[in-house]
């Protein structure tokens, strides 16, 4: 692995800060105790967006479990959050084969999931850890809660970013091959989880660029959602992997850079078909969420900054 970055300590404003998001998760799941699952899962069941959204990163998610090389970390990542259920919640599926269902059933367990991370009291004991993995998980967790009501898949998508802890992932930032990677996804989960409106036609400036390139450009947002949920498996799996030998064992140790590489790659193929095709307000729109993402990691930064990039493609800064 590369070789340790060194963290610097956070500002004394961060642990005030830390409360009052703790408070807006705590607010946002005990809003949703009425029903089994967050409300928004229940109050969108009709809704054409959502559920087109939901089908983009079960497509992913699909497809990775059913890829040969991949299908062991999937499962490997599943087992992982399946004990975040609980008990009740495990039956039939901890223990199975064959991991956590697809389909609807994928989105009510991992929207459990989801919030049993966004309950997580951020001062309990086993949060602790380093200031850098404290403040980008609190606010993961904080973009998370924001967005489950216009967008019930970023459950899916982000599952396992909401299980992690300051503790488990302090460790791996310290290595800037993990940390590439990681920090970039965080960074950029509002304009990742937007990012479907841009199959619409009502983004596209041009109804014969919509049709000629609307499956291309479903295929290649398909492509980034695959490397993002590769990429946070194998975060969650390496965070794991001192107690746990299956997820040790699937992790690609060596792969980090390529596998935000890859990331970035994908990410910026459609960042470029956005510039060029879409309109003014819808790439706005992916502006403005990228804008929001950027100062996600800089409360707390590296000594070694310059080496930890979690620019944000799309964002108006590329040449």
């Amino acid at each position: 692995m590369s070789p340790a970055i060194t963290l610097s300590t956070p500002p004394p404003a961060t642990a005030s800060r830390v409360k009052r998001i703790v408070g807006r998760i705590h607010r946002h799941t005990d809003d949703a105790k009425p029903c089994s699952l967050p409300r928004v899962v229940c109050s969108h069941n009709n809704a054409t967006q959502p559920a087109q959204e939901t089908d983009l990163w079960n497509a992913a998610y699909d497809a990775l479990k059913a890829n040969l090389s991949t299908a062991g970390l999937v499962l490997a990542y599943e087992s992982i959050l399946i004990q975040q259920l609980p008990t009740a919640r495990r039956h039939g599926v901890n223990g199975s084969c064959a991991g956590i269902p697809g389909g609807p059933h994928r989105l009510k367990l991992m929207t459990a999931v989801a919030s049993a991370g966004l309950a997580r009291e951020l001062s309990s004991k086993s949060d602790t850890g380093d200031g850098l993995a404290r403040n980008v998980l609190v606010e993961a967790r904080e973009t998370v809660a924001s967005s489950l009501d216009r967008h019930p898949s970023a459950a899916i998508a982000w599952a396992g970013i909401c299980s992690l802890t300051p503790l488990l992932l302090d460790s791996l930032l310290r290595h800037q091959d993990i940390a590439q990677g990681f920090l970039y996804l965080t960074a950029n989960i509002p304009r990742f989880t937007s990012l479907p409106h841009i199959l619409h036609r009502s983004a596209w400036q041009e109804e014969r660029d919509y049709l000629r390139l609307r499956e291309h450009t479903r295929e290649a947002l398909l492509v980034l959602y695959r490397r993002i949920l590769e990429c946070e498996m194998n975060c969650v799996c390496a965070a794991a992997s001192t107690w746990n030998r299956a997820a040790r064992n699937v992790v690609d140790w060596q792969g980090w850079q390529a596998m935000a590489e890859k990331m970035r790659e994908a990410d910026e193929e459609l960042s470029q078909d956005i510039e060029q095709y879409a309109t003014k307000e819808a790439a706005e729109l992916l502006r403005q969420d990228a804008k929001a993402a950027q100062g996600s990691p800089s409360e707390c930064e590296t000594e070694n900054s310059s080496d930890v990039d979690v620019g944000v493609v799309g964002s108006g800064d590329r040449d």
